[in-house]
């Protein structure tokens, strides 16, 4: 079953206000991940974690 124009509006609307609401107000929940950061460096676990965010936020 296809989605018509207006679902597919509504569900763009809000995974744009839902992106722009993260990247507004987004803050990691611990800084302090001392093997993660030495794996990964600081600036992919930056983008890990930002990203984990966005995943959770669009599976609640």
């Amino acid at each position: 079953m296809a989605l018509n124009e207006n679902q597919s509006t509504q569900i763009e609307k809000v995974l744009k206000d839902s992106l722009r609401n993260k990247f507004k107000d987004y803050s990691p929940e611990t800084s302090y991940m001392p093997f993660h950061t030495r794996l990964l460096g600081s600036d992919r676990m930056a983008l890990y974690s930002f990203i984990h965010s966005l995943s959770t936020n669009f599976g609640t």
